[in-house]
C-alpha cells in the first residue's frame, strides 16, 4: 500500500508531514524574491524621484510667485526680484546659480472700457525693468533635472523642471 504524506518526520519543533517535493521546492521564495528585488527597487527609488520632482517644481513656483509679487511692487527693480528668488531657493538648499529666471513684462495699452497689452518683452538688467500701472509682470523659473534630482538620471538629462508661470498686474 502506497502511503504519501501520511508518514510523519520528526524535527525540532515536532512532527510535520513528509513531503518528497519539498527539497525541490526550498528555494523557490529566495530565487522570487531575486527575480522581483530589481523591480522593486527601481519601483521605490522612481517614487522618491517623482517626489523629489514634484516638491521642487512647488519650490520654484513659489520663488516665482514671490519674484513676481515683488515684481509689481513699487518702487522694486529687476535685482530685488532676483534677490527675492534666489533667496528662496537658497533656503530650500536648491542652487540658485544654476537656476534660470525668466522676467517678461507686457506694456498695458488698453482703454478704460477696453483692456490690451503689447506682447511681452523679456528684460534681462534693471535698465530694461520699468513696468508701469497696469502693466503686466510675468516670472517664471527652470532648472535643469540633473541639477536638483538626488539620482541623476541619465535618460532625462536634457529635461528641466519649470515653475508654473505666474503673471501679475502692477498696481498704482
Amino acid at each position: 500500500m502506497l502511503r504519501l504524506f501520511t508518514s510523519l518526520q520528526p524535527t525540532a519543533y515536532g512532527t510535520r508531514p513528509a513531503c518528497p517535493r519539498s527539497g525541490r521546492r526550498r528555494g523557490i521564495a529566495a530565487t522570487e524574491f531575486a527575480l522581483l528585488a530589481p523591480f522593486l527597487a527601481s519601483l521605490i527609488v522612481g517614487m522618491f524621484e517623482m517626489g523629489r520632482a514634484m516638491m521642487v517644481k512647488d519650490i520654484l513656483t513659489n520663488a516665482a510667485r514671490k519674484g513676481c509679487r515683488t515684481g509689481v511692487t513699487l518702487p522694486k527693480t529687476y535685482q530685488n526680484i532676483l534677490d527675492d528668488v534666489n533667496n528662496i531657493l537658497t533656503d530650500n538648499s536648491l542652487p540658485s546659480s544654476k537656476a534660470t529666471i525668466t522676467v517678461q513684462i507686457a506694456s498695458y495699452t488698453g482703454t478704460s472700457t477696453t483692456p490690451s497689452w503689447s506682447p511681452y518683452r523679456t528684460v534681462s538688467n534693471s535698465s530694461l525693468y520699468n513696468p508701469k500701472t497696469l502693466d503686466k509682470v510675468l516670472v517664471k523659473i527652470s532648472m535643469n533635472v540633473t541639477d536638483v534630482l538626488w539620482f541623476a538620471p541619465t535618460f532625462m538629462s536634457s529635461t528641466a523642471i519649470e515653475s508654473e508661470t505666474v503673471i501679475m498686474l502692477r498696481q498704482g
